[in-house]
């Protein structure tokens, strides 16, 4: 009988291509935490059991890397050293991590690979019996394996190492690990990862803005199929749309710690409140058939502006946005305003000269250039000006608070405008006193 062949040394360009890969496991279990948490905070749990099972997988991958022993046919940390006991002697079978449905709280390494095969490979009993299977701990994982990776790349032969820490991922709750940079780094390279470990003051404004989303699509839901000779009840049901929408994308800037640019969408939500408000005030649907109708300006000035950069002959598509831009272009005398008139005047004849003044005023800061747009992209501490990149932590709920009562007053609007049920209105003054009774904005 032949003899075995022997495992076959791996050169350099071997590790540093098995670096690569282990750069891809490690940025991808953070994916995976990282998801699962947001999807937990969403109530989307389809999403959240898709990124456990990726968690599972790639823990169990990076557990025969770190502490398996050399093996033909797979590559181990051992390899990236000239003696192997060099690198046993920075972790152990032994090493445990926080695990919460164990009795003792923590949970070793060989039982996690032994419940990662239950749950990754094998459909067995020990995947329903295993008591540690309480509640899995992905950021106890997490910690585990950057702590694991921290301790590789430092210790490793660095002639062989082509993975480093490229800077630190703040997760909440304590929770902070290294972010890695490799040779074929795509898009794991950077994070933009939800907050989700609101306390205090953020997490009230935030269940706030939730309810109040919940209450406006529930009147949209009931009022956006009415009978009406009049197109003003759907127009109505349109501009709240919008603003819900507007909710969606506030509180996801704000979560991915973005608070400035949720200014700019909150002053979106500020504006429609005005013209709604404004264009129920009196002769309603004129104001409505004027504001929808100024789209036709719009559209042709943006076409012709195109059709001028490039020249040649003129489209048919052009040439009906011409038309259309023909047939109603007398309605405005100022082809810049839909209402013929300044914001501030609408608001002021609507009554929320307040609103234009404040609120609106605060966005506008947050869109325009001036110190105000700036002032969270940089410390200046005496002279010495520091730069952030990135996300950051709210320091402040002011943005959601001033969401919630611009959105509320536009509900306010829309419900006495339509006459709804008194219950309708007595819920929306509910949230009014909700957001009344929120504590000062300012975190600390």
């Amino acid at each position: 009988m032949g003899s075995k062949s022997k495992k076959r040394k791996p050169t350099n360009v071997d590790l540093a291509a098995a670096c690569d890969a282990l750069g891809y496991e490690l940025a991808t279990l953070q994916d995976a935490v990282i998801l699962s948490s947001q999807a937990n905070v969403l109530g989307m749990g389809s999403l959240r059991n898709v990124a456990l099972e990726s968690l599972v997988l790639h823990t169990r991958v990076l557990i025969e890397f770190f502490y398996n022993p050399s093996y033909k046919g797979h590559f181990r940390a051992e390899d990236f050293f000239e003696e192997a006991e060099v690198w046993k002697e920075q972790r152990s079978r032994g090493d445990t991590l926080e695990w919460p449905g164990a009795d003792d709280g923590t949970l070793t390494v060989n039982k996690l690979e032994s419940l990662c095969n239950a749950h990754a490979a094998h459909l067995g009993w020990n995947r329903v019996l295993q008591p540690e299977d309480a509640e899995w701990n992905p950021r106890a994982i997490l910690m585990h394996f950057d702590k694991l990776a921290k301790a590789f790349i430092s210790t490793a032969e660095q002639k062989h190492i082509t993975l480093e820490v490229a800077g630190t991922l703040d997760l909440g709750e304590g929770v902070v690990v290294s972010r890695y940079r490799w040779r074929t780094a795509g898009p794991h390279s950077d994070y933009l990862p939800f907050i989700t470990d609101f306390t205090g003051t953020c997490a009230s404004a935030l269940k706030l803005l939730g309810a109040t989303r919940s209450f406006g699509r529930s009147i949209i839901e009931q009022n956006k199929d009415q009978n009406s000779t009049s197109p003003v009840p759907r127009s109505i049901m349109v501009f709240i749309a919008r603003s819900t929408n507007c909710l969606d994308s506030i509180e996801a800037l704000y979560r991915v710690g973005q608070a400035d640019d949720a200014f700019s969408v909150m002053r979106t939500i500020c504006e429609l409140t005005i013209d709604l408000a404004y264009m129920l005030k009196e002769d309603t649907e004129r104001r409505f058939k004027l504001f929808f109708g100024f789209e036709h300006l719009v559209n042709f000035r943006q076409a012709q502006f195109i059709f001028n950069l490039h020249g040649g002959p003129e489209s048919e598509a052009f040439q009906e946005l011409r038309n259309r831009h023909n047939e109603v272009s007398s309605d405005y005398p100022d082809s810049y305003s839909w209402a013929g008139n300044k914001l501030w005047k609408r608001a002021k004849e609507a009554g929320l000269s307040d609103m234009y003044q404040s609120i609106y005023a605060e966005g506008c800061s947050a869109v325009h250039s001036g110190p105000v747009t700036l002032r969270n992209a940089y410390n200046d501490n005496n002279g010495q000006i520091e730069i952030y990149l990135g996300s950051r932590r709210p320091d402040s709920t002011r943005v959601l608070e001033l969401t919630v009562y611009c959105y509320l007053r536009q509900l306010a609007s829309a419900i006495d405008f339509l006459g709804l049920p008194e219950e309708t209105s007595a819920a929306c003054n509910a949230l009014f006193r909700q957001l009344q009774t929120l504590p000062d904005g300012e975190v600390q």
